[in-house]
C-alpha cells in the first residue's frame, strides 16, 4: 500500500549524521498509526560515499527505522544564486523529481531542526487553498532592517506581505505539483542574485498561498526565549548548531541529544559532535543561565545589555500574541 505522508530533509555529504538524527526525531514524534504510514527521505549529492551509506544503514538499525536516500546530481544547480547558504540548500527545489507522486502531505525540515513534541496535529492542520503551511520568519519581524528590505526585494513582495522561513515547509504534495511551485522557483532564482537564495524563491511563488502556522512550529535561534514556547520543532539557525564547539551555552543540551543518537555510529563521535566537557568559566555561566531562566523570567535570554532590552521586550509582547492566538 502507497503510504500517504513523508518527511524528506536535504544535505552535504559531511551533514549526513544530523540529517539522521533530524529524521529519527520526526519519526519518534507521530502517532502509532502516523508512524506506519509516514516514510522518511534524506536527500543528498552525488557521488555518495561507502563511508556515509554504511553510516545512514547504521543509523537505521540502531534506531529502528527506514531512510530512504536519494542521490541529486548538483551540476544541475550550477548558475543558481546560493546567497548565504550551501549549494545543498538549492536541493529541495528537485523534491518533486525526487519523491512518489503518492503522498498527500510532505513535511520538509531542514537538517539542522530537531522535533521535541508530536507532529500529529501539524499534518492534520487544514491547508484549504493553501499550497504550504509555514512559520513567519521572525527575522521579518526584529532582525537587521536592511537584511529584511534585501529579503523582500529578492521575493518580490510588498511591504505589507508575509515572508515565511522555508526551514520547516508542510506541502500538499498533489497541489504542489500540479502548480509546478519548484519549477517556477528555479526559474525565480536564475533571474535574481538574491540573499536568502531559494527561501525568496519560494516566498515569490507562493506568495497569498501559503498558511501560516504558529511559531512553536519552527522556533529560531532568533527567538532567545524559545524554552517558554514549548516548541515542536527547534530550528539551530545561525553557525552555532548544537553540535559545534561553538554553540550556545542554552543549546548545548540538545548536544546530548545528537551525541547519545549518533553513539555506535560515527566512528569518531568527538570528530563529529564536540565533546559535553566545556571550561569551569562556561560551565558556571550555563548554571547561571539556567538558573534564571527557571526562577526570574522565562523569556530571558543572554544577551542582557541595555541595547537590547527594548528589542526583548518587543520580542516578549510578539510571543505571548502569538501564544494567546494559536488554534494548532
Amino acid at each position: 500500500m502507497a503510504q500517504r505522508f513523508a518527511v524528506v530533509t536535504c544535505c552535504s555529504g559531511d551533514w549526513i549524521p544530523f540529517a539522521c538524527v533530524t529524521l529519527a526525531s520526526a519519526w519518534r514524534h507521530f502517532g502509532g498509526a502516523r508512524r506506519v504510514e509516514t516514510d522518511l527521505h534524506l536527500v543528498t549529492s552525488l557521488p555518495l560515499a561507502a563511508g556515509d551509506r554504511a553510516l545512514i544503514d547504521r543509523f537505521c538499525q540502531q534506531h529502528g527505522l527506514t531512510i530512504r536516500v536519494s542521490c541529486l546530481d548538483a551540476s544541475t544547480l550550477t548558475g543558481l544564486s546560493v546567497g548565504f547558504f550551501h549549494v545543498s540548500a538549492l536541493y529541495r527545489l528537485k523534491l518533486d523529481a525526487l519523491l512518489p507522486t503518492s503522498y498527500e502531505r510532505v513535511l520538509y525540515l531542514d537538517a539542522d531542526t530537531l522535533v521535541l513534541r508530536s507532529l500529529d496535529r501539524l499534518f492534520d492542520v487544514a491547508l484549504g487553498s493553501s499550497i504550504v503551511a509555514a512559520v513567519e520568519d521572525v527575522g521579518m519581524l526584529f532582525g537587521d532592517p536592511a537584511n529584511r528590505e534585501t529579503a523582500r526585494r529578492g521575493a518580490g513582495l510588498a511591504p505589507e506581505d508575509p515572508y515565511f522561513n522555508s526551514g520547516v515547509m508542510l506541502f500538499d504534495w498533489p497541489a504542489m505539483r500540479a502548480e509546478q511551485v519548484m519549477a517556477k522557483a528555479i526559474d525565480r532564482l536564475a533571474q535574481i542574485d538574491s540573499l536568502y537564495a531559494d527561501q525568496d524563491a519560494l516566498n515569490h511563488v507562493l506568495r497569498g498561498r501559503w498558511k501560516r502556522l504558529p511559531l512553536r512550529f519552527n522556533v529560531l535561534n532568533a527567538v532567545d526565549e524559545f524554552a517558554a514556547l514549548r516548541p515542536v520543532i527547534r530550528h539551530f539557525t545561525d553557525h552555532r548548531k548544537p553540535w559545534s564547539s561553538s554553540c550556545r551555552s542554552q543549546d548545548r543540551g540538545f548536544r546530548r541529544h545528537y551525541r547519545a543518537a549518533l553513539r555506535g555510529v560515527c566512528t569518531d563521535l568527538d570528530g563529529v559532535v564536540a565533546p559535553i566537557h566545556v571550561p569551569l568559566l562556561t560551565a558556571l555561566r550555563d548554571r547561571l543561565w539556567a538558573w534564571k531562566v527557571r526562577l526570574k523570567d522565562p523569556f530571558i535570554g543572554l544577551s542582557r545589555k541595555p541595547r537590547y532590552q527594548r528589542r526583548h521586550r518587543i520580542r516578549r509582547l510578539i510571543i505571548e500574541a502569538i501564544r494567546t492566538t494559536e488554534t494548532v
